[in-house]
């Protein structure tokens, strides 16, 4: 194996710790040459940066869906990492991550901070789906909640509240998906903080404009209405101002 080819891989890998299939178009992007993904993957496996995924080369049974404008749809969940839970909110048609945060227990009162912190930043969706967890819905009443911090947070903003089907993970395969990146590939970034602004800002999404090494923010402003590129643009100059003074 030429040495060159190896430290192309590597160094690729070093900003973008990704899979050989993702590294593939991103090397021939940004160093103009191109090396099989066969051969990417033997340079990861070879360093211990790769393993053999089974599970990718199972067939899918099932179809994924997806919303076309940004703040249509949320997913929401929470899961377990190290010592902690991490609750996040992951807009459905960008694949941003609007909101996230680590606590030491999974609540409903955690949820609704998290979520109106995403609301404020992002402006709030038309309606959010999550699983029958209690961090989302009260478990005598499911349909009210009027005493569930996070139901009263979707009511205060009005905001339509779908529950996935039960026993059927797929239906927030978006957000499980992006838990499962975040456990993989977070002892790469020097916190947490760190691998979120490299998820949104920096990693381009396969499942976006990969031609054009779209990333998840870029696609949340290219697919939001007038409405949200407009509070976007007074919030930014907001910022700017603030940093001026």
């Amino acid at each position: 194996m030429p040495q060159l080819v190896q430290e192309i891989v590597l160094s690729a890998f070093k900003d973008y710790p990704l899979g050989a299939v993702n590294l593939q178009e991103l090397i021939k992007r940004s160093y103009g040459v191109s090396i099989p993904h066969n051969t990417i993957h033997k340079i990861l496996r070879g360093n211990g940066l790769a393993v053999s995924q089974d599970s990718k080369k199972r067939r899918r049974k099932w179809v994924r869906f997806e919303r076309h404008k940004s703040n249509s749809l949320w997913q929401g969940d929470w899961t377990k990492l190290g010592d902690k839970w991490l609750v996040s909110f992951m807009d459905d048609a960008s694949r941003v991550i609007v909101g996230y945060g680590l606590y030491s227990n999974a609540t409903a009162e955690n949820s609704a901070e998290v979520l109106e912190k995403a609301i404020e930043k992002y402006g709030k969706p038309k309606a959010l789906l999550t699983g029958h967890d209690t961090q989302f819905v009260t478990t005598d009443e499911k349909k009210l909640g009027e005493q569930h911090a996070f139901q009263k947070a979707l009511k205060k903003h009005g905001i339509k509240h779908i529950l996935a089907r039960v026993s059927h993970p797929q239906t927030c395969g978006k957000i499980e998906r992006f838990f499962g990146e975040v456990k993989q590939r977070l002892h790469h970034f020097r916190d947490l903080d760190h691998f979120m602004y490299w998820y949104n800002e920096v990693k381009p999404h396969m499942s976006l404009k990969w031609d054009e090494l779209e990333t998840p923010a870029q696609a949340f402003r290219r697919k939001a209405s007038k409405e949200i590129k407009a509070s976007m643009e007074v919030k930014i100059r907001a910022l700017e101002s603030s940093r001026e003074t």
